[in-house]
């Protein structure tokens, strides 16, 4: 949430004539496959490398975020996605690993 925050403050406080687009996707790692929170009728999504664009996961769903209430409610969206299932030690276990991908691009 600071990050977020301070991100925020920035682009806000940054000169006028710089502007900055924000796009953030979530996934989840869960039994060896990436499934796309966003999108969650795409699983086993692929990690790829590419010269341009670097390493990133393929067909990965990016929303455009212009405030910080927009990724507080993408956040809420991919967590209600996840896979949960209980376990002896808590009943609404998580057995995944979630990643949130922030990006910022200066225009």
């Amino acid at each position: 949430p600071r990050m977020v925050e301070t991100l925020f403050d920035n682009i806000y406080t940054s000169p006028d004539h710089i502007e900055f687009t924000v796009k953030v996707s979530m996934v989840e790692i869960y039994m060896e496959r990436i499934k796309d929170l966003l999108a969650p009728e795409k699983t086993n999504l692929k990690i790829r490398e590419d010269k341009q664009r670097g390493i990133y996961i393929d067909d990965v769903t990016e929303s455009y975020i212009t405030c910080e209430e927009d990724v507080f409610d993408i956040m809420e969206i991919g967590n209600k996605n996840r896979a949960v299932t209980s376990t002896k030690m808590n009943e609404g276990s998580s057995r995944s690993h979630l990643v949130f991908l922030m990006s910022v691009h200066q225009n």
